[in-house]
């Protein structure tokens, strides 16, 4: 059922539209003003509001702009049904404020059903939730506007209404019954006035009310029957606070003046009263024969309400006033026919650099504040009336260049006609959306130059974007992707599970090295990705958008395949060969070991630091230690390499040889690490002392040899002599021999001789 909360200040009317309403069906409740309304709505929210314009405490206007302002009742539509705000202008505020409908009493019941429900039925989730008349002095304009309007409005009738017809009726009527008439039918046209009248003689002493006065005034029919004066206990003030003194009552004042009272405004106090109550008063003289004063008649004019009204506006006034005056834009009015400052707030002096003082009285030409003076707001104005959030260029007064949104319009005052300006600077932000256009480009130019795969989706995982790396992957364009679901492209089981994770959670989630295999390449085989989607929340912290970043790892992961298997292969080797790798980090004082080195230690990494370099040195022997830190601060400081072999008791007491090496790495010049290996280098020891010894003992064998074979030598040398002295003179006794047969033979040619 449709429950429906009526806001009127007058019960009858609050009544008789609750009777029609529930007659209709609808559930009804009700508020005597706009608070109490606000009040019941944020306990138990209707579904419609029917509110009266007009009320105390809150009126009509006021309540819309703060359902409008609240959250949970912003979209419960406000329909006003007002008999006393009937102007476009009225209307015009009313649906600024976000009002569904605006209905003008009377109206025929089925008439006013008829649109309350079309309006139920029309009735859209979030209509009107966000009135455009968002600007707190804009309302207060305006709504001041209209109150200044009404009040006028109300004053003039009182007024009227008492010139017209009471001054016409009463001193008419009341001078002819006086004179002539009985005086019942004086009573009883005194009765008849709808307005509250004491008719005082010239002492004071009441002489008749009518029952309006006695309930104002707290005047019983006894006091008026004994003559009594007025209520001792009820006692009148100005509208400043002070107290009336009883000359100054009204009787009295006319009485020592002789002259009318007019428009008298007092507030009257009842300690039998829960609230004061505010009249307009009226006293006219009754002269008589003699030109004497015999009568007074006062009328009372009860103008609380009206009072209300005027504080209402008052505090708007206020309010108007403080907004202008704090708002942090730059607020102005000036004069069009010569463009004179007549007003300006604070935020003006932050933008300007002038004071109020310094630029009221003074033009915008004057105070120099525009470089171009096209676009002061007047040159605008001339063509149309108004101008909304325009970008203009401000000079500052210390001639720093300033720029501004400025927002004008043409309003009147005092049928004068003004120009009413927001200025807010706009400097710094558009420095900062120039800034942000630059990082665009710059992110722009990444988007599409990096490597880096990206894909933007929507919480379905359908693509709202991808960049060219990403489509170049599957040998796509960008285009091919927008519009289709990621999944469907790629179906992946595990992953989509990862997805859906993502957007319930709103936590990122990162992949590392996983494997994909691309549906259209099985050529392509398995690929290596490490990937992350990172989810995009709106303002009510829902996940709305998942930005998905790629990047192919496939040759690092082969390469890192490849590389462990060589790191494997020199584990091996390094193990066969007994050989340990090491590192120094000089700067760091950090040192590392390969796994050959622990196991030449006698250690394990688990159990043992190489750091502590005391603690690794006592593995030397002791003869051996000076050496060795010799060579390595040497390397150290000096960046000279060693090569040393020194004898070694490992951790699990087996004695060892080692061969020890280092080598400085530079930088710019400077040391910055030693590199080297430990080997042991035992079995080559133990071998080349095998070695020795048989060395030894074959020198020893060649040497006993040699001195055997000396001696023989000596005795062949001996036997050698003998025989080679016999040999060389049986040569020489031929050679004799050869000589003498050639002389021989010489002779026996020469015939003897």
């Amino acid at each position: 059922m449709t429950r429906i909360m009526i806001v009127d200040d007058k019960e009858n009317d609050r009544y008789m539209l609750e009777v029609l309403l529930k007659g209709y069906g609808y559930e009804v409740t009700g508020a005597e003003n706009g608070a109490q309304a606000l009040e019941f709505a944020r306990k138990d929210p209707p579904d419609v509001f029917i509110s009266d314009i007009m009320m105390p405490v809150m009126d009509g206007f006021t309540l819309c702009r703060e359902l409008k302002a609240d959250k949970r009742l912003k979209t419960i539509p406000v329909i006003f049904y007002t008999a006393t705000y009937t102007s476009q202008m009225d209307e015009e505020l009313a649906r600024n404020l976000g009002a569904r409908e605006y209905i003008i009493k009377p109206q025929d019941p089925e008439a006013l059903v008829a649109k309350l429900r079309k309006i139920m039925e029309e009735r859209v989730p979030g209509e009107n939730a966000q009135p455009p008349l968002g600007e707190e002095m804009e309302f207060f304009r305006q709504y001041n506007r209209i109150l200044f309007q009404k009040l006028e409005k109300k004053m003039a009738e009182i007024q009227k209404a008492y010139d017209t017809a009471l001054l016409e009726i009463i001193r008419r009527k009341l001078a002819e019954e006086i004179l002539g008439e009985s005086e019942e039918k004086y009573r009883t046209l005194i009765q008849k006035i709808q307005v509250a009248v004491v008719v005082q003689g010239s002492d004071t002493q009441i002489l008749t009310s009518n029952s309006m006065a006695q309930e104002l005034l707290g005047i019983t029919e006894n006091q008026t029957l004994r003559k009594e004066a007025i209520d001792p206990a009820l006692h009148l003030f100005y509208e400043d606070g002070i107290e009336i003194p009883p000359e100054k009552y009204p009787a009295n004042q006319v009485l020592a003046t002789r002259q009318k009272l007019r428009n008298f405004i007092i507030r009257m106090h009842h300690p039998d009263k829960k609230d004061d109550v505010w009249v307009l008063i009226n006293a006219d003289p009754v002269f008589g024969k003699k030109d004497e004063i015999t009568q007074v008649i006062v009328t009372f004019n009860d103008i609380t309400e009206l009072k209300k009204v005027g504080q209402a506006l008052q505090i708007s006034e206020e309010k108007f006033l403080k907004a202008f005056r704090c708002s942090p834009i730059a607020l102005t009015l000036a004069r069009v026919e010569d463009g004179v400052l007549v007003e300006a707030n604070h935020a003006f002096e932050e933008i300007t650099g002038y004071s109020v003082a310094e630029a009221l009285g003074k033009t915008a030409i004057e105070l120099n504040l525009f470089p171009k003076p096209d676009e002061r707001p007047i040159e605008t104005l001339k063509i149309k009336k108004q101008m909304r959030n325009i970008e203009l260029h401000l000079r500052h007064k210390s001639g720093e260049p300033r720029t501004v949104q400025c927002s004008a319009e043409l309003i009147t005052i005092d049928k004068s006609e003004y120009i009413l300006s927001t200025t807010e600077d706009i400097t710094e932000r558009k420095r900062a959306q120039e800034s942000i256009r630059l990082m665009g480009l710059e992110l722009q130019t990444i988007y599409d130059n990096t490597y880096t795969l990206f894909a933007y989706l929507d919480r379905d995982f359908n693509y709202i974007r991808v960049n060219l790396a990403y489509a170049r992957a599957d040998l796509k364009h960008p285009d091919f992707f927008i519009g289709k679901n990621h999944f469907k492209l790629y179906p992946h089981a595990e992953n989509e599970a990862i997805f859906h994770r993502v957007v319930e959670t709103g936590q990122p989630y990162r992949a590392y090295a996983k494997p994909f295999e691309y549906p259209d390449h099985p050529e392509w085989g398995v690929t290596y990705w490490d990937w992350t989607l990172v989810p995009v929340f709106d303002a009510e912290k829902t996940v709305t958008r998942l930005i998905y970043t790629l990047l192919n790892v496939t040759e690092r992961e082969l390469a890192q395949e490849e590389l462990k298997k060589s790191e494997s292969m020199l584990k091996r080797t390094q193990h066969l060969a007994k050989v340990g790798g090491w590192e120094y980090d000089i700067e760091n004082k950090k040192i590392s070991w390969s796994d050959e080195v622990y196991c030449i230690y006698g250690v394990s990494p688990e159990e043992y630091d190489p750091n502590d370099m005391k603690r690794d040195i006592q593995f030397y022997m002791l003869e051996d230690r000076e050496a060795i830190g010799r060579a390595f601060n040497s390397a150290v400081n000096e960046s000279i390499p060693y090569d040393l072999q020194v004898r070694f008791v490992n951790a699990r007491g087996k004695n060892l040889w080692v061969r020890t090496m280092g080598q400085v790495d530079k930088k710019d010049g400077r040391p910055v690490r030693i590199f080297g290996n430990i080997m042991d280098i035992t079995e080559m020891k133990n071998t080349q002392e095998k070695l020795s010894k048989l060395n030894e003992e074959l020198e020893k064998r060649v040497k006993d040899r040699t001195a055997e074979l000396e001696t023989k030598n000596a005795e062949l040398e001996h036997l050698n002599h003998v025989y080679v002295g016999r040999e060389l003179r049986m040569i020489e006794l031929k050679r004799i021999n050869s000589e003498l047969e050639i002389k021989i033979a010489s002779l026996e040619k020469t015939g003897g001789n």
